[in-house]
């Protein structure tokens, strides 16, 4: 199955596309790599381009992971949307990671926006 831009898919649909198990990380793992990106509205609004990176367990080791491979990743964000969309993502194309930004003026200005303490910011650019 191929994602469809702007379509919206359940964790579940879109871990059995990608190869993972796993239901929380915002940055899924399968054999090794970084294959899918799960963002929120809330936390991101500067997603896909920007991507705040938390201080959370595995979030900076998963963005390192991320900035050293040259694949795309499917990016799937979920908004505010309420209903059946609640639980889905919706899919935003494929982005690549361009650098993790652990300080400068990126992250400065990301933490001045945060409600959280960040580790970092993840600059990805789309690949058609």
């Amino acid at each position: 199955m191929d994602f469809e831009l702007g379509s919206f898919y359940t964790r579940a649909e879109i871990n059995t596309v990608i190869g993972s198990r796993e239901t929380m990380p915002f940055l899924a793992v399968s054999e090794g790599k970084v294959v899918a990106a799960f963002l929120t509205d809330a936390l991101n609004r500067k997603a896909p381009r920007l991507v705040n990176v938390g201080t959370g367990p595995n979030r900076a080791r998963r963005a390192e992971q991320l900035a050293a491979q040259e694949e795309a990743i499917p990016v799937f964000r979920k908004g505010n949307k309420g209903g059946a969309y609640a639980t889905k993502f919706e899919y935003v194309g494929n982005w690549a990671c361009e650098s993790f930004d652990k300080e400068g003026e990126i992250l400065d200005e990301a933490q001045a926006e945060s409600l959280t303490t960040l580790a970092g910011v993840l600059r990805l650019r789309e690949v058609k």
